[in-house]
C-alpha cells in the first residue's frame, strides 16, 4: 500500500490519435537498406508516408 501511495501512476498521452510503435530491432540489407522490426501499439503505417521519431525528433520517409 505504501508503494502505491508513493509512486504516481503513469501519465496519459496528450495525443491518443497518432500512430504508436516500438522499434525493437533493425538490420541492414545492401539491396533493400535498413529493415526495421517494430511492434505496433496503435495506428497505421502505410507506404510513402512521413513519420517523426519521438526519440530523435527527426522526420523520415517510409518506403515499402
Amino acid at each position: 500500500q505504501t508503494i502505491i501511495e508513493l509512486i504516481p501512476p503513469p501519465l496519459e498521452l496528450e495525443n491518443k490519435d497518432g500512430t504508436r510503435a516500438l522499434i525493437f530491432d533493425s538490420v541492414y540489407d545492401q539491396y533493400r537498406g535498413v529493415i526495421l522490426y517494430i511492434r505496433m501499439f496503435h495506428g497505421l503505417i502505410e507506404k510513402n508516408i512521413n513519420d517523426k521519431l519521438a526519440s530523435i525528433e527527426r522526420q523520415n520517409k517510409i518506403i515499402k
